[in-house]
C-alpha cells in the first residue's frame, strides 16, 4: 500500500471510463467496421457518399483549378489516387472540392487528411453546411435562422483543432459579453476547442470525423462532435462541456476558463425553419493572401482521401485481418496536451497548465487509464476515483470468474 493508493490487478473486456470523466472512453463501432480497407462502404444504406478519388471527382459537386489527383505512391493514403489542393502564394487562395446532397438531419463526414511538411495550418478547412436556396453566407455576418447554419473542423495555427461555427445565435467578437459595438463585421466564426489534444503532425495522413446534428425547432438539443484517429476529442451539446462565453469562444478550460461561473454548455439553437437542413460538405483549403504573406512557402499544399459523409458514425478506415482502424503511419491522439484556448479567432497560449486542468483536459478527451486487457495500476484509496475504482475491480473479479 502506498501513500496515494493501492496496486490493483485489472482485466477488462473492454475500456472502462472513471466516474466524472467529461466524455466516454467506450470505442463506438462505426460503419466503417464492417467494410474492411472501406470496400462497398458506399453500398451502407446510411451512407450518402464515398470517394477515395480512384475515379478521380466523380461523384463530387464542384471541383476548382487548385484541385489536382496525386499519384505518387509515397503520398497517397490508400489505392492509387489521393487529393491535392495547392494554393500558390500570390496567384491564388487555394480552393474548395464539395458535395451537396438531399437535406438531412444529422450527418458524419469522415476524410483522411495529410499537410505537407513546408505548409501553413489554413486560413479556413473542412465544413458541413446547410444552407437555403438562393442564401449566400458572408464572413462576418450572423445568418438568419432560417437561412443557414455551418461549422468547420479547423487546425489552428497552434497545432490543435476546434469547431469554428456560424448560425443565427452567434456571439460577437467585439465585447466581453459577446454583444456587437456598432462596429462592421461583428460576427465571426464562434470558437469551440476542445482540451487535451496532441499536435497536429505534419506529412503524416489523419483520420478526422465531424458530426452536425440540427436541433428541433425552438429547442436547443443541436449538436456538433468531432473524432481524430477514431477518438472522440469533442462533444459539444446541452449540458455538455461545462464552460464560460469569452467574447465568440466557449472556453471550458485554460486560462480564459473560470470555474466560479461556469455553466453547462446551453447546446444549440440552430435553425428556426424545420425546411433548413443540412445539404452540403467542403474539403476546403482556403489561404488568404494576408494570411501566407509571411510564411515562406510558395505552395501551400494539403491532401485528401478516403471521404465518406454518412448518416451514421463512420468511424477510420477497417483495415482488416490487422484488427486494426488507425493504419500504420496515421496520426494518433496521444496524452501530451497542447495548450490552446480558442476565444474566437483570439487564440491564447497556456503552455503552464495547472494539475486541474491537466487532469480535465483528460477527462474532456475521453481518456481513461483503465484500457483493454490484464493491467496494474495505481488507484486512490479513497475518493470518487476510489470509489469507481472498487467498482471496476469487483467487474474485474466477476469476469475473471466467468473466464474460468
Amino acid at each position: 500500500m502506498t501513500k496515494k493508493g493501492s496496486l490493483i490487478v485489472l482485466s477488462l473486456l473492454s475500456a472502462i471510463p472513471l466516474l466524472g470523466t467529461g466524455t466516454s472512453a467506450m470505442a463506438q463501432v462505426g460503419i466503417a467496421k464492417k467494410y474492411p480497407h472501406d470496400k462497398g462502404i458506399s453500398s451502407d444504406p446510411d451512407v450518402l457518399f464515398a470517394s477515395g478519388f480512384e475515379s478521380k471527382f466523380t461523384g463530387w459537386t464542384s471541383v476548382p483549378s487548385q484541385a489536382t489527383i496525386e499519384t505518387d505512391p509515397t503520398v497517397v493514403h490508400r489505392g492509387k489516387a489521393s487529393l491535392k489542393i495547392t494554393a500558390t502564394k500570390g496567384v491564388d487562395q487555394g480552393g474548395t472540392v464539395s458535395y451537396k446532397f438531399s437535406g438531412q438531419k444529422q450527418i458524419f463526414l469522415r476524410f483522411y487528411t495529410k499537410f505537407h511538411k513546408d505548409t501553413i495550418m489554413p486560413h479556413h478547412f473542412v465544413k458541413i453546411r446547410a444552407i437555403k436556396s438562393g442564401f449566400w453566407p458572408n464572413a462576418g455576418q450572423k445568418p438568419p435562422g432560417g437561412s443557414g447554419f455551418w461549422t468547420g473542423l479547423e487546425p489552428t495555427q497552434k497545432l490543435i483543432w476546434h469547431f469554428y461555427t456560424y448560425w443565427h445565435e452567434m456571439h460577437s467578437w467585439q465585447t466581453v459579453a459577446g454583444l456587437p459595438d456598432g462596429r462592421p463585421n461583428p460576427y465571426y466564426g464562434n470558437g469551440f476547442t476542445p482540451a487535451g489534444q496532441s499536435a497536429i503532425v505534419r506529412d503524416v495522413w489523419i483520420c478526422a470525423e465531424a458530426m452536425l446534428k440540427a436541433n428541433t425547432v425552438g429547442q436547443y438539443d443541436g449538436e456538433q462532435a468531432f473524432w481524430i484517429a477514431g477518438k472522440k476529442v469533442g462533444h459539444y451539446r446541452k449540458g455538455e462541456p461545462v464552460g464560460n462565453w469569452v467574447r465568440d469562444g466557449f472556453v471550458s478550460w485554460g486560462p480564459y476558463f473560470k470555474p466560479s461561473t461556469a455553466k453547462p454548455f446551453e447546446g444549440y439553437n440552430w435553425r428556426t425553419s424545420s425546411s433548413l437542413q443540412i445539404n452540403e460538405v467542403f474539403l476546403q483549403w482556403y489561404q488568404s493572401s494576408s494570411h501566407v504573406a509571411s510564411w515562406p512557402a510558395t505552395y501551400n499544399i494539403v491532401y485528401f482521401d478516403d471521404v465518406v459523409v454518412a448518416k451514421k458514425y463512420i468511424g477510420c478506415r477497417h483495415e482488416g485481418s490487422s484488427g486494426s482502424d488507425a493504419a500504420v503511419g496515421d496520426a494518433n491522439v496521444g496524452d501530451a496536451n497542447v495548450g490552446d484556448a480558442s476565444v474566437g479567432d483570439v487564440r491564447v497560449s497556456d503552455a503552464n497548465t495547472p494539475a486541474s486542468d491537466a487532469t480535465r483536459s483528460a477527462d474532456a478527451a475521453g481518456r481513461s487509464p483503465i484500457a483493454d486487457g490484464c493491467s496494474i495500476v495505481e488507484i486512490p484509496s479513497s475518493g470518487p476515483q476510489g470509489a469507481a475504482s472498487l467498482a471496476v475491480m469487483l467487474l474485474c473479479i466477476l469476469l475473471l470468474r466467468i473466464r474460468r
